[in-house]
């Protein structure tokens, strides 16, 4: 089992010998494909597994000019301090994000 399926089980709290899909939602899947008419299965099997992903997110900016301007000159000012503080001063009234958190990545995985 590859690192990355370990660790999405993890995060979804999954037993590790646990299927992702269970074999009911294969079988729908199956049968909606085989339901579909020819056209439909070409296009489907040959498009880009990724196109059907949600569509674009080019426009989506995950952190501003500001927010990383501040973050280098916390790093700079501040080279021994932690991640997490670094996250907790730029979310707080004083840093670029008081208004949209940013989120420290490990509190993502502080049940893991």
């Amino acid at each position: 089992m590859s690192e990355n399926v370990k660790l999405y089980k993890r995060i979804k709290k999954m037993k590790e010998h646990e299927p992702v899909y269970r074999p009911k939602y294969l079988r729908n899947k199956i049968d909606e494909f085989i339901k579909m008419d020819y056209e439909k299965q070409k296009i489907l099997l040959e498009q880009e597994s990724e196109s059907n992903w949600g569509g674009s997110r080019d426009s989506v900016q995950k952190i501003s000019d500001d927010s990383i301007r501040c973050l280098i000159a916390l790093v700079l000012d501040f080279p021994t301090m932690s991640a997490k503080c670094f996250a907790n001063y730029m979310n707080s009234s004083f840093g670029p994000n008081y208004e949209k958190k940013i989120i420290f990545i490990q509190e993502l995985f502080k049940d893991i």
